[in-house]
This record gives C-alpha cells, structure tokens and sequence, in this order.
C-alpha cells in the first residue's frame, strides 16, 4: 500500500508503469517477473 500510494502521487506514475510494462512484455520469455 506504502508503494502504491507513492506512485500514485507521482505525477508520471502511470508512464513509468507502462514502460516497465512493455519492457517486461519485451524481456517476458527471458525472465518471468511479478508485476
């Protein structure tokens, strides 16, 4: 709950979230990561 609310009251949360994202869909078949 502490993270989430952190980055929520980041103002570029949400783009950071959607690079994580698609590099974990990029680097998916190598390493299995929880998001």
């Amino acid at each position: 709950p502490a993270k989430l609310a952190f980055a929520v009251s980041d103002p570029g949360w949400f783009e950071k979230v959607q690079m994580i994202m698609s590099l974990s869909e990029r680097y998916g078949k190598i390493s299995k990561l929880d998001y």
